[in-house]
């Protein structure tokens, strides 16, 4: 036997520029909806759901139309998928957050979702878990990054920031919170101390020249830091390579992919897809690999077990024991990667040589990031001084 719901007049749901109305007519629930950024209606007028108004079953019908009939609408009209939880005004963070992902997941790369799926996990449910979406305020989350810089760098602790305000957007955009709280929160800030450059810490020369002249059976990690550090080619791309994306002919390397743990995909942007050109040390790393694995596998650089990276984590750990032993300044093998950049620059490399190089989007995003390592002879520089001074008197 069904218990009847107290009838109203309609109910309104809005979906980005679509809205719902969903209305009562001869006991069943009836849908119009209307895209608002086109002021058009779209379908019939009433759009029966066949649904009667009731809990049947211990089922409500109502939860049946706002939980799977919209959402698929949605998602027919749109070709997006959207959740329905957070429509019914779900207020709960850590339910609110599960389903906000369910639909980020279908909107990104799986590396990304990953990654910020990762830190949501392990660096905002613990603090947030047992709050209501609705009664988190900027006070909380100052508290919340201020414990988190306590072990984080600023630029770590922007990325978990950033991964909280999508979260509260969601619930912005569904009408869950009135406002977003994370737009009264400061922005985050590193303390420059006085005298110090803000630096991106490469490797020298004579670092990685040390680290390759060690006597060690560990020769696939001395040609993989050898090769990065002589394309400047991210760890991820690396451990993607296949031996089909070296062109010995023209010394060039094709870079098409990155791997996260253990998912190959699309690199990081459009600009990082490139073909770079190779120095003669980068080769050597090459030809010294293609000895390795060329046999057993399509990729370049393999684990013990002759299998594919799961991601370069191990080598990264590999990498800072042996820099350790050696008492160079431990640093991650990302840096490899601006040791690259800055040598060339120093060495009077073009810009646009470097930044191609890099896969940066833009010439900009290099010059701001390394123009610093620019290196000339005060004979050169007061010559400049001396021609400028010609020109402005």
């Amino acid at each position: 036997m069904a218990s009847k719901k107290t009838k109203i007049p309609s109910k309104k749901i809005k979906i980005d520029s679509l809205v719902f109305l969903i209305k009562i007519k001869s006991k069943r629930y009836h849908l119009q909806y209307y895209d608002k950024s086109k002021r058009l209606f779209i379908g019939k007028k009433n759009r029966t759901t066949g649904l009667l108004v009731g809990i049947f079953n211990g089922v409500d019908n109502l939860d049946v139309v706002i939980d799977t009939i919209i959402p698929d609408t949605v998602e027919k009209l749109t070709g997006r998928v959207f959740i329905a939880t957070p429509i019914k005004k779900l207020d709960n963070f850590v339910e609110f957050t599960n389903n906000y992902f369910k639909s980020y997941k279908m909107t990104v790369r799986i590396q990304t979702y990953k990654k910020r799926y990762f830190h949501y996990l392990k660096h905002i449910e613990p603090y947030f878990k047992n709050f209501k979406i609705s009664d988190i305020r900027p006070l909380h989350i100052e508290n919340w990054m201020n414990n988190l810089l306590t072990e984080y760098k600023v630029s770590t602790v922007k990325t978990f920031k950033s991964v909280l305000n999508g979260i509260f957007q969601k619930a912005y955009e569904n009408e869950i919170i009135s406002s977003n709280p994370m737009k009264k929160v400061p922005s985050l800030k590193r303390k420059q101390k006085f005298g110090e450059d803000n630096k991106v810490n490469p490797f020298s020369r004579e670092e990685i020249d040390a680290f390759l002249a060690l006597e060690d059976d560990n020769v696939m990690l001395k040609n993989f830091v050898q090769l990065a550090f002589w394309t400047g080619i991210r760890p991820g791309e690396s451990i993607s390579l296949k031996w089909s994306d070296f062109d010995s002919e023209k010394k060039q390397l094709n870079i098409d992919k990155t791997t996260v743990a253990g998912v190959t995909g699309h690199p990081k942007t459009p600009s990082s897809v490139r073909k770079i050109d190779l120095f003669p040390k980068a080769i050597e790393a090459l030809e010294n690999q293609y000895k390795l694995t060329a046999h057993k596998s399509e990729y370049v650089f393999l684990t013990s077990n002759n299998k594919p990276f799961f991601s370069h984590d191990t080598l990264n750990i590999s990498f800072k024991r042996k820099l350790k032993l050696l008492t160079i300044p431990i640093r991650p093998l990302y840096n490899l990667r601006s040791s690259y950049a800055s040598m060339l620059i120093s060495y009077g490399i073009d810009f646009a040589f470097v930044s191609h190089s890099l896969g940066h989007a833009s010439l900009q995003i290099t010059m701001e990031k390394y123009a610093k390592y620019v290196k000339e002879s005060d004979t050169t520089r007061l010559n400049k001084l001396e021609k400028f001074t010609q020109i402005i008197p």
